[in-house]
């Protein structure tokens, strides 16, 4: 496993805060069978985390939180550095096919916590010994190798956008949305919603798109890590050269041009319009994509600053210049002028507008 900066304890709180569900497991590694707290053994632990790594793979990917309770309560993980090491090694070493997973080590109210987090895996996986488990809600059920390849074509043919988030409308931002969203027609055509006798479900697209916050409620990914490089290339060890900037959990029809405008934010002005070659930093965006591999990080990284920059000021200004709907899309885009011309591709691709001509 590799590890990487996954949280602060801020956010992990903020996470473990909404419970456990489909994406999140709480783990705490002491038996309180006989009054006093006993470390649970190693095998049992390694067991445990071969078991839901495992169950997490074969779903929809998930995060494993070791050293805090079931009532969100941190513990710790209570164990020695060796045996941290043979934990993070479980994935490779006890399941078929092996996975790869990041971890981090993290201080939580003054105790350490291990988390973990899975990705989604293509096909069953297998813990040695021990069937195949399977995440459902907050439950580790066991099926079979074609039942969870089953299971993963069919994810592949829909899609998680399609499936039904546990939402109402009321988790839908209907300020983000264009006014035509306020006819149940218009969403279902898109896919936002499905119509069924009482209140409509709600896509997991809906959510993703609008919902309300805590937005990681919907989907954990759901976020953009903006990170500063010092220098032209990334130092890894004692010269590690990255910071994390800022992470941005919001909808996505906020969640882009935010990020645009901490990128941004980033870069000296007089760097802006240097010539290729004459910068000296760099940056990164990692956005983490709910959609198919759900965490996967698509990584853009802005080498050389001058280049990479100048290209999306360039397409700002032409935003600017074609953009003509008064769309919630739209307005959230910062300075955005209103020429009457026709759509920007942002706006076209959330309110769904056909372009205007051009006069």
């Amino acid at each position: 496993m590799v590890a990487k900066p996954l949280f602060t304890p801020d956010s992990l709180r903020e996470l473990i805060a909404l419970g456990e569900g489909q994406f999140l497991e709480l783990k705490g590694t002491w038996s309180y069978a006989g009054g006093a707290p006993q470390a649970l053994g190693k095998d049992a632990v390694r067991a445990m985390v071969a078991e839901y790594v495992a169950a997490f793979a074969n779903a929809d990917g998930g995060t494993l939180v070791i050293g805090v309770e079931d009532d969100g309560t941190a513990t710790g993980h209570g164990r020695p550095a060796d045996e941290i090491e043979h934990l993070i090694s479980v994935p490779g070493r006890r399941l078929r096919s092996p996975l790869s997973c990041d971890h981090q080590i993290l201080e939580l109210d003054d105790e350490q916590v291990l988390v973990i987090e899975v990705g989604l895996a293509p096909q069953a996986v297998m813990v040695d010994g021990n069937g195949f488990p399977y995440r459902t809600g907050d439950q580790v059920i066991k099926e079979s190798e074609e039942r969870i390849n089953a299971l993963k074509q069919a994810y592949r043919d829909t899609g998680f956008e399609q499936r039904l988030a546990n939402a109402t409308p009321d988790d839908v931002d209907a300020s983000l949305l264009p006014p035509a969203a306020s006819n149940p027609v218009w969403m279902a055509q898109r896919g936002l919603v499905v119509p069924r006798h009482g209140t409509p479900a709600v896509s997991n697209a809906a959510v993703l798109l609008a919902g309300c916050p805590p937005i990681v409620r919907w989907h954990p990914s759901q976020s953009v890590r903006v990170f500063r490089v010092e220098g032209v290339e990334v130092q890894r060890g004692e010269r590690r050269n990255v910071t994390q900037v800022e992470r941005l959990e919001l909808p996505i029809a906020e969640l882009i041009p935010a990020a645009y405008e901490v990128l941004l934010g980033q870069i000296r002005r007089s760097e802006r319009r240097r010539r290729p070659g004459a910068s000296r930093g760099a940056a990164s965006v990692a956005l983490r994509s709910p959609s198919v591999d759900q965490r996967r990080m698509s990584r853009l990284m802005c080498v050389d600053m001058s280049a990479s920059i100048t290209p999306v000021l360039l397409a700002r200004s032409a935003y600017e210049r074609r953009c003509g709907h008064e769309c919630a899309a739209g307005r959230s885009l910062p300075g955005l002028a209103r020429t009457g011309r026709r759509p920007h591709v942002g706006c076209a691709a959330i309110c769904g507008e056909e372009p205007l001509r051009d006069r």
